[in-house]
């Protein structure tokens, strides 16, 4: 079991998290939610790391009368938190907390997405490591 005191943040991350393109409705946003039990998809332009889309992004922006005609673009955060895989556990909660994120995204090096960590990653580690 990994040490409390030298946890790192891909020991408790979420791998190969789905994703989504900016181009795609948020109608195909909200089954990606719904069918993998998530409530954070990574967006990606052409392969590339661009934003975030939460579950509560798509709430607000049920509130429209078409979400056929909305896409992920336009209401994703684009202002994203992202953490090298070797990031202490601490040190991560640290980042979101200050940023007040409920995710943080997990990276190679910038853009190159390993995972994701979110709060309910955190209530695993928290439970694992006592």
């Amino acid at each position: 079991m990994t040490q409390q005191k030298n946890a790192l943040i891909e020991d408790f991350m979420t791998p190969f998290p789905h994703t989504i393109g900016e181009e795609q409705n948020l109608i195909k946003a909200k089954e990606i939610l719904r069918e993998y039990h998530c409530h954070h998809l990574p967006v990606k332009h052409g392969g590339k790391l661009v934003g975030i889309l939460s579950s509560s992004d798509l709430r607000f922006a049920s509130k429209a009368e078409d979400l056929n005609k909305i896409t992920v673009g336009d209401v994703m955060t684009t202002d994203i938190l992202e953490v090298p895989t070797h990031t202490p556990l601490r040190e991560a909660v640290e980042k979101m907390l200050e940023n007040h994120c409920s995710s943080v995204l997990v990276t190679r090096k910038p853009g190159d997405l390993l995972g994701i960590f979110t709060w309910i990653d955190l209530a695993r580690a928290h439970l694992k490591l006592g």
